[in-house]
């Protein structure tokens, strides 16, 4: 019975790494920029209002429709009928067609048409908004995972040790002091480990909603990241290189200066409105004229003595004002989150070229000796424990720089509005 419950445990258990390996998925920074652009609800939203802005394009070309007004006589007392359809009864009709003499129907398609450019450039703010959160989870979750790892390793080594200790305690052979000391040791990388997983479920659930998953989905993303590749980029160029491209490139910039274009638009537009629209028809009346079956051409239109849109136009042209200011404004932004971003990028990644990268390969090639060497009593507890700390805080440490130096790239590539400082190269999984 025992061994049928063992085996039976031990299936159960199985079967749960299946299933936790089988939700694991490897996924390149470029297929979850592709996963992005198509699944993501802000995106798919983003398109369904160029859509919007297309369909009102194809409305505001169309022509309006002509109107026909058809009257017959109720009762003629002639004749004494009802409706009386005969010669001797009177039916009417007419049809018109408004004609704009100002090309207003033009002006609007114009609106129109600058509106769905506005649309466009919208939805790629949003997407460049959207890659860096992309960006900045994808690798926060790899670093996080790596330091994870360390702490996995090392965890589980040092429960080993305090296992050890434990019965050297029994016989006397280490302080009780020393044991303390090692049980601390493995609560603190135990809490760090798991602030550190609380932190990573907390990316992955951005990183589900980012890619169009349910939060809820047992799915979890794995990064694959070439780390030699993305540690040789570099911020290669000069400021002003990052000016050029960022005037070149960013939407809001690029939408700062089509909303002035659509308001220019929509005042002429509301200059158009200001003469009003010359109806054109014929009429035909049986006998409701002063001869029989009488045909007429017709023109009407309103005469524009009060209203002649002048507030409509007034506000147009304050709105192409102020828009043309919140240009100037939006450049000045500019300017100052690409400097911003430029000495950032370089300061950090200036700082990450000082340090030794054979920090990491030292400290783990050495663990293992350290680990002996303290369980055949060559070194004290203060020696092996500093050793630990001091591996941890290097780790820790290091792959936080990394982390930073990553945002701090991307976000100068969010600033600048187009990949300056890339990583074209896809790892393999």
């Amino acid at each position: 019975f025992v061994l049928f419950v063992a085996f039976g445990l031990l299936f159960v258990g199985s079967d749960a790494m299946a299933k936790d390996k089988e939700n694991q998925i490897k996924i390149s920074l470029d297929e979850a920029e592709k996963l992005l652009a198509e699944k993501n609800f802000d995106m798919l939203a983003s398109k369904l209002d160029i859509s919007a802005a297309q369909a009102a394009t194809i409305q505001a070309g169309l022509w309006p429709n002509p109107n026909f007004t058809f009257e017959q006589n109720v009762y003629n007392p002639n004749t004494r009928k009802y409706f009386d359809t005969s010669a001797k009864g009177n039916t009417e009709f007419s049809l018109e067609q408004p004609i704009s003499v100002t090309s207003r129907f033009d002006k609007a398609g114009k609106v129109a048409k600058v509106n769905e450019e506005v649309s466009e450039l919208l939805y790629f703010d949003k997407l460049r908004a959207l890659k860096l959160k992309l960006r900045v989870t994808f690798y926060t979750i790899y670093y996080l995972k790596d330091t994870i790892d360390f702490f996995d390793k090392n965890i589980d080594a040092l429960n080993k040790t305090v296992s050890s200790s434990e019965k050297l305690l029994a016989s006397k052979s280490v302080l009780e002091s020393e044991v303390l000391r090692l049980k601390t040791l493995l609560l603190s990388l135990q809490v760090d480990r798991q602030n550190l997983v609380n932190q990573v479920r907390e990316f992955q659930g951005d990183l589900k909603i980012l890619l169009g998953e349910e939060p809820e989905s047992p799915k979890e993303f794995l990064p694959v990241v070439d780390v030699n590749f993305i540690e040789k980029s570099r911020v290669n160029f000069m400021l002003e290189k990052a000016y050029e491209e960022a005037k070149q490139h960013r939407p809001d910039l690029k939408l700062a200066e089509s909303n002035v274009k659509l308001e220019e638009a929509n005042l002429a537009l509301q200059k158009a409105n200001a003469f009003p629209d010359l109806n054109v028809g014929v009429r035909y009346s049986r006998a409701g004229s002063y001869i029989q079956d009488y045909y007429a051409a017709t023109l009407s239109m309103n005469i524009p003595i009060f209203d002649r849109n002048q507030g409509n136009i007034k506000q147009s042209e304050t709105v192409v004002l102020r828009n043309r200011k919140m240009v100037y404004k939006t450049q000045q932004i500019l300017e100052k989150e690409v400097k911003l971003a430029y000495l950032k990028a370089k300061d950090i990644d200036g700082y990450f070229q000082t340090i030794d990268k054979t920090i990491e390969d030292s400290y783990e090639s050495l663990s293992d000796k350290i680990y002996n060497a303290y369980k055949k009593q060559n070194i004290g507890i203060i020696a092996f424990t500093d050793f630990l700390e001091s591996y941890r805080n290097s780790v820790w440490h290091t792959n936080q720089l990394k982390i930073n130096r990553l945002v701090a790239f991307e976000e100068l590539n969010y600033a600048v509005g187009t990949e300056l400082v890339n990583y074209e190269k896809t790892p393999k999984k």
